[in-house]
Order: structure tokens, then C-alpha cells, then sequence
């Protein structure tokens, strides 16, 4: 399963602590989102050590499930950055 990851997290140590994760799981493809490929089990995973690590009250994530075409017709402008497959990824 695909999923794009965008959080707004307002704590250094705890955003450091989110991207430590998320970068273990996928792709940071700008500086508050992530593109990840991930299996059922791993995404539930996931969410707990975020949950565990956020502040419900103060921080956000949220988590975007994307199908395989969707993904993979992903298109940059600017800076690019290794999205979902390159090779069938647009870049400008």
C-alpha cells in the first residue's frame, strides 16, 4: 500500500523523533512529507511509535492512502527528490 505522509509536528526533539521514523518506512520527499510503500502490519507499526511520540495536543499527522498509479504519476517541479519509482515519476 502507498501512502503520503505530511505532519506538522512543533517540537525539535519529537520532530526529530517522527522523521527518525518515517525515514525508516519511506521517503521524505519535502521537508514535512513522506512517500512510503508499506504492508498492513508495518503500517499499524507505524502509527503506534508515532502515536507514541506526538503530542496530541500541539502536533498533526496526517496519512493519506494513495493507489499504485496515483503514486507513480506523482509530478515535481523545482528540487527533486526520490519519489515512490523514479523511473515513472515526472520531473521537472
Amino acid at each position: 500500500m502507498y501512502l503520503l505522509i505530511v505532519y506538522d509536528v512543533v517540537c525539535d526533539k519529537r520532530r526529530y523523533q517522527v522523521d527518525k521514523v518515517l525515514s525508516s518506512y519511506g521517503n521524505r520527499v519535502n521537508y514535512s512529507v513522506f512517500e512510503i510503500d508499506i504492508t498492513q502490519s508495518a503500517k499499524k507499526e507505524m502509527i503506534s511509535k508515532l502515536k507514541n511520540i506526538i503530542d496530541k495536543k500541539e502536533d498533526s499527522i496526517r496519512i493519506y492512502p494513495i493507489d499504485k498509479f496515483m503514486a507513480t504519476k506523482a509530478q515535481e517541479i523545482g528540487k527533486g527528490r526520490v519519489p515512490f519509482t523514479q523511473e515513472s515519476a515526472s520531473v521537472f
